[in-house]
């Protein structure tokens, strides 16, 4: 099937949309920057590595509840044919399980999150597509207080193989409203994560390097438009389109 014909067929049989409310602070919607009723999110990529006219490179649906929690995500290819689909189950802000359904034979599987009376995960499973184990990992959140938050994770697989992984989180400074998150993986450096929010706490900017020099950076434009940089496709847009069922729909048409 189809995005265009998929995406009518929802809206017009699914009205809860219709009555969504404004999204929870914690919400998926409210983090990237959503604001009132949010109903369904359409974002379409375009690549600027070629040449400096934009080619389409695939197209994402969410689909959030009245909350704005994120339910439902469709991945599409540059022609419009379905290539994922991910269902979140979750209560709230916490998500328990997620289950990847796609064309790709690799990206099939569930990913299963378990999580303590404080509300932090404190372990996970990974499944492949066929329902096998591959991996489990357990959490541990031993330094806590008003200083840099320190989490361990330690994650076994069914071949044996174990890694640990520590995650030092600083705050976010008033001054320059920077904050950064540092990994280390077996106690050699792995990740540096640098965010830059604005007067609200919203991030409109963030650098993601790896020890072996990948990297992937993202800036919001004024106009909503999201310019993202990375070692695999350099220069890429994002375009994102927010309507209210109704309106999509007279459109699709």
């Amino acid at each position: 099937m189809t995005r265009w014909r998929f995406l009518s067929a929802l809206l017009l049989f699914c009205p809860q949309f219709c009555f969504a409310q404004h999204p929870a602070k914690n919400s998926e919607a409210a983090f990237v920057g959503l604001r009132g009723p949010v109903y369904s999110v359409l974002t379409e990529t375009f690549d600027h590595r070629e040449s400096p006219q934009t080619t389409p490179t695939g197209s994402t649906l969410v689909i959030y509840d009245p909350e704005g929690y994120l339910l439902e995500q469709y991945r599409y290819e540059p022609d419009g044919s379905l290539r994922s689909h991910i269902k979140y189950t979750r209560k709230g802000w916490q998500v328990y399980r997620t289950e990847t359904t796609s064309v790709v034979a690799s990206e099939n599987g569930t990913f299963v999150q378990s999580f303590n009376s404080d509300g932090h995960v404190t372990g996970t499973e990974t499944y492949d597509g066929g329902g096998s184990l591959i991996s489990k990992t357990t959490n541990d959140f031993s330094s806590r207080g008003d200083g840099p938050t320190v989490s361990t994770s330690r994650e076994v697989k069914m071949d044996g193989t174990q890694s640990t992984t520590k995650t030092l989180e600083g705050g976010i400074d008033p001054a320059t409203w920077l904050s950064r998150q540092t990994t280390t993986k077996d106690g050699k450096p792995h990740t540096d994560w640098l965010i830059q929010r604005d007067t609200t706490g919203k991030p409109v900017a963030d650098a993601l390097r790896f020890v072996g020099g990948s990297f992937n950076e993202r800036a919001v434009q004024p106009d909503g438009t999201i310019v993202e940089w990375n070692t695999n496709t350099g220069h890429q847009q994002r375009r994102t389109h927010i309507k209210p069922p109704t309106q999509v729909i007279a459109f699709l048409r």
